[in-house]
């Protein structure tokens, strides 16, 4: 009933925990595993580093100074800045 799947959902939060614990490569630490597991969410996590970083933002200034150079109006603007999750090959 109810009580086992609290217990089986309580194992699994256990289980992955001692996952991440035991793991030898490269991950989140326990505290982390922990915090993802009660809240579902993280932040601060680095995600690029070094040239790969320099990169992404080189293209996104790309990809946002074309949009804006296609703009007519400060509302056409305001949407290109703020619809970047658009697909990119769709009109604004």
């Amino acid at each position: 009933g109810k009580t086992n799947n609290n217990n089986n959902n309580k194992k699994k939060k256990k289980a992955s925990a001692e996952t991440v614990r035991n793991s030898s490569a490269p991950g989140l630490s326990l505290a982390e595993a922990q915090q993802f597991e009660e809240q579902g969410f993280l932040l601060g996590l680095e995600v690029l580093a070094g040239e790969e970083l320099t990169k992404a933002k080189a293209d996104f200034e790309d990809l946002l100074a074309d949009r804006l150079q296609r703009c007519q109006t400060e509302e056409d603007r305001f949407r290109a800045t703020h619809t970047l999750a658009r697909p990119l090959h769709q009109d604004l």
